[in-house]
């Protein structure tokens, strides 16, 4: 929970604590919500999502009917200990029934909370006309969190032209709205219950896609800022068996729980860039009414400086089918137009961006049709002349970053390659021309094998043991590890165990902490690492390395700039080519999908937000970096004018590099203002 030392002006307050099914949970914020209403703080927005939409409405009500008691009825006062009193002695019963008639949709309705919600809106507004009472009729904004079709964020409550924030190519929707419905949708947990209407379409809880919607809100209150308290989401991973049948699941547990994580260490980052940054503007106001113009004028100046590392996103669209097996048919059948597609698009997007750089390179996940559009990038980067000093890969750009990394380690080291090693981007062409499912995978046969996953990797390892024999004239490719033949490619693995990722490569003093562990690339055979980097949940035998099994990892973090950036000591520029999603956002699912279509597309419905988050963050650290290099500047500046009675007395931040790399987000408070 936040503390509440901060609120002395408006607040805006988000309950999210849990989905409909974790009552204790949906309980502690029913309990810090009556704490916070006995603090009379001066609350001026309240955001639910998913469980803590009960929450939100319910104090929304309390304020409301305390504000203006004449449009509702005395026992509205009591909604919060109302709506806690009935979830603490509810059973399953009297929140849900089988959805019979829309069983495919979903295995639970929730027509008996419908029913309670809706005599509990009754007693306290006196209205019959339930669909007539919407959130503009409450006198504190409420807003609560659903998801549409495409994954994308709603936010149902009362229209406000100074909340706004971009969500890829469209505005986050705000929209008035029936308060009963919206709330059922903002509880409709996805693949356990059925969507529920809104307006005319039909919506869903805001998790998994959005399990913590502070950096969101953050987002929309960035033209009036204000202190937010907010609930710690309750993302637990579940204790099964990583069976086929069930590592699909457990990967979307991993989901909601790493990007809760990432929003946690963007907030984080909020918190020290405003402050940095406000106490450089002190600092520069302070020295121009000193008459000191020139020492301010010279911290101004160093934001253009050239030699301060630089961040490039190349994002390029995912075309084709969802299904693997699909998409690389369809990608190996129009690679001519693919790749004339992705050069038009990507080309521009590398224009003034300075190769001249130390750079470190990523090649995201985006399927089949993610490899042609690095090849094609790979092209565009190299005719620059391009200092790439590190490539990583995540996900099907684990092929793009082993190829495109082995002929660059070949230059450098030309005693540990053959001549033939030069040509690997060649090779890589030659490769993907001649895929087929047969040269990928085998299908699994035994029963202890097919448990695990549908097919297994054996081909694919082969061919990625041939490469490496050829490209090393050694015998043992399959055994060849990063160091061994100093290879400057990292490939990302999502851990089994718990679903956070790891690096496999050359350690070379690259570390970071993250989620309380330190993340530093581990050396292993090369073989391993790209079929751990490959191996997606359900489809393919995940391999096990040094005692630990790993997945796909996109099955982690579908975009890993964070990490390719705060692992370095020093900062480079980075250059990160990934596939954002179809060119309009859309996957086409329907408003109200079936059961088996939210099984293997749930992930789908993530990967937006993460990756827009880790796009946000990474641009966010980049600019951080910039201001922290001006303000040392600025400092040395001062110093060296002998004035060093400017600086006696200010509370300034650390401004040494490197901290990123043991950053702990828990040593800011938790309470974000923008």
């Amino acid at each position: 929970m936040a503390s509440t030392s901060e609120a002395r002006r408006p607040i805006s307050l988000i309950y999210q604590a849990a989905k409909l099914g974790d009552i204790p949970y949906l309980l502690h914020d029913f309990e810090w919500a009556r704490r916070l209403d006995t603090e009379r703080l001066p609350v001026g927005r309240i955001y639910g999502n998913s469980s803590g939409a009960l929450v939100a409405v319910a104090h929304g009500i309390v304020l409301s009917a305390r504000a203006n008691p004449e449009r509702f009825a005395p026992q509205a006062v009591n909604a919060l200990t109302d709506f806690e009193t009935f979830f603490r002695h509810a059973k399953s019963r009297h929140i849900r029934r089988l959805n019979w008639r829309g069983i495919q949709y979903g295995l639970y309705n929730l027509d008996p909370l419908r029913a309670w919600l809706a005599t509990q809106l009754k007693k306290y507004t006196g209205r019959a006309n339930l669909p007539a009472f919407t959130f503009t009729d409450l006198s504190v904004p409420v807003y609560l969190c659903v998801q549409d079709r495409d994954g994308r964020p709603v936010f149902f409550g009362p229209p406000d032209e100074s909340l706004h924030a971009t969500y890829h190519d469209c505005s986050i929707r705000i929209e008035n709205a029936p308060v009963l419905d919206a709330c059922l949708a903002a509880l409709s947990t996805m693949l356990s219950t059925d969507a529920y209407p809104v307006n005319g379409h039909y919506y869903k809880d805001g998790r998994p896609v959005f399990a913590d919607i502070s950096p969101m809100v953050l987002d929309l209150e960035a033209s009036d800022p204000r202190p937010i308290l907010k609930s710690e989401p309750y993302t637990p991973l579940p204790n099964w068996r990583p069976w086929a049948a069930t590592q699909p699941f457990i990967m979307h547990r991993w989901h909601e729980r790493n990007q809760a994580v990432l929003a946690t260490y963007y907030n984080d980052l909020l918190v020290r860039f405003r402050t940095l940054k406000t106490q450089i503007e002190m600092l520069d106001a302070d020295l121009r009414a000193r008459g000191l113009a020139d020492l301010a004028d010279n911290y101004s100046t160093y934001w253009d400086d050239p030699g301060c590392p630089r961040i490039r996103h190349v994002r390029l669209p995912y075309i084709g089918s969802t299904e693997a097996s699909t998409n690389m048919r369809q990608s190996i059948a129009n690679k001519a137009a693919l790749k004339q597609q992705f050069y038009a698009l990507g080309k521009p997007q590398l224009e003034g961006f300075d190769f001249g750089q130390p750079i470190t390179l990523i090649y995201g996940a985006g399927g089949f049709s993610g490899i042609v559009a690095g090849m094609v990038m790979t092209r565009l980067v190299d005719e620059r002349g391009a200092n790439i000093q590190r490539i990583y890969g995540c996900s099907a750009g684990v092929l793009n970053g082993l190829f495109h990394g082995i002929a660059l380690a070949a230059r450098r080291h030309p005693e540990l390659y053959t001549p033939d090693a030069l040509d690997a981007l060649e090779h890589l062409e030659e490769f993907f021309s001649q895929l087929t499912p047969g040269t990928l995978y085998r299908i699994n046969k035994t029963p202890r094998r097919i448990i695990r996953a549908v097919a297994n990797s054996d081909p694919l390892r082969e061919q990625l043991a041939h490469y490496i024999e050829r490209w090393t004239g050694r015998r043992d490719g399959a055994s060849v590890t990063f160091e061994d033949i100093r290879l400057p490619f990292y490939a990302v693995g999502a851990r089994g165990s718990d679903g956070y990722a790891d690096f496999f490569g050359m350690a070379d003093g690259l570390e970071m902490r993250f989620a309380g562990r330190i993340v530093s690339p581990i050396n292993c055979p090369i073989v391993d690492a790209v079929i751990a980097g490959l191996a997606q949940p359900f489809y393919i035998t995940p391999p096990v390395i040094g005692g630990e099994t790993y997945f796909d990892g996109g099955a982690a973090f579908y975009d890993i700039e964070l990490f390719a950036a705060a692992m370095e000591h020093d900062f480079r520029s980075l250059l990160s080519v990934h596939v954002v999603g179809p060119p309009d956002y859309s996957f086409g699912f329907d408003e109200r999908p079936t059961l088996l279509r939210i099984v293997f597309d749930t992930h789908n419905f993530t990967f937006p937000e993460e990756r827009r988050r880790m796009t946000e963050i990474a641009n966010l650290l980049y600019e951080h970096e910039a201001l922290r290099r001006r303000a040392v500047q600025l400092v040395e500046a001062i110093k060296r004018a002998g004035r060093e009675d400017i600086l006696s007395g200010r509370e300034m931040p650390s401004l040494a590099g490197g901290w990123w790399q043991a950053w702990d987000p828990t040593q800011v408070s938790p309470t974000s203002g923008r």
